[in-house]
């Protein structure tokens, strides 16, 4: 806990700020999918330290818009191990995977994922958007959690659905070092897919 003093003329203000334990990280291969399309789902886990957590109980419950839940779990066999998890080491594989197929309708899909350590039981929320149509289709393959000494490809997968003559951004944090691609821009048509 850091305690911070603020002191405003006659006034001293105190402020406590606790810090969150280590990372648990839960990313799916896209933010917005098609009805009953698949979702590749990756987890990792780090301790206080920041080191790598290779034997976590992971329980992952996801509610569809329609309020119905599902419940995945490495107890259950429904979360996988990763058999590239070894520590503080440089791997492109997840730590942690699971599939989950979006059936219950267009809408957002809420996921609360567990993770039970030696360290304790810690819990993050996020979400995923099922929409009946997208005008551009964009997956991205990359790694779960980074050592950060090593640099990992990612790869951005874009399928146009519809005309468009532009750019394509893609945003990422300013730390974020970016080496140039070697590979050729060239036009597509609707429907191809540009790696």
């Amino acid at each position: 806990v850091l305690t911070l003093e603020i002191t405003d003329g006659d006034q001293i203000f105190y402020i406590d700020q606790e810090f969150s334990w280590g990372v648990l990280a839960l990313n799916g291969d896209k933010t917005i999918y098609l009805p009953e399309e698949e979702a590749y789902l990756q987890m990792g886990v780090l301790d206080d330290a920041g080191h790598t957590i290779c034997d976590a109980a992971l329980d992952l419950t996801i509610t569809d818009p329609q309020g119905g839940e599902v419940r995945l779990s490495t107890e259950e066999d429904t979360i996988n191990y990763g058999n590239e998890c070894a520590g503080d080491t440089y791997t492109t594989s997840p730590d942690y995977d699971a599939t989950y197929t979006f059936e219950g309708g267009v809408g957002v899909y809420r996921m609360r994922l567990t993770a039970t350590t030696v360290n304790g039981v810690h819990t993050i929320e996020d979400e995923f958007r099922v929409a009946e149509t997208v005008s551009f289709d964009v997956s991205r393959t990359g790694p779960t959690r980074i050592f950060p000494p090593e640099a990992y490809p990612v790869r951005i997968t874009v399928t146009a659905n519809e005309a468009y003559t532009g750019e394509i951004i893609e945003f990422v944090p300013v730390s974020f070092q970016i080496t140039e691609s070697n590979k050729p821009f060239r036009t597509y048509e609707v429907g191809d897919t540009k790696q």
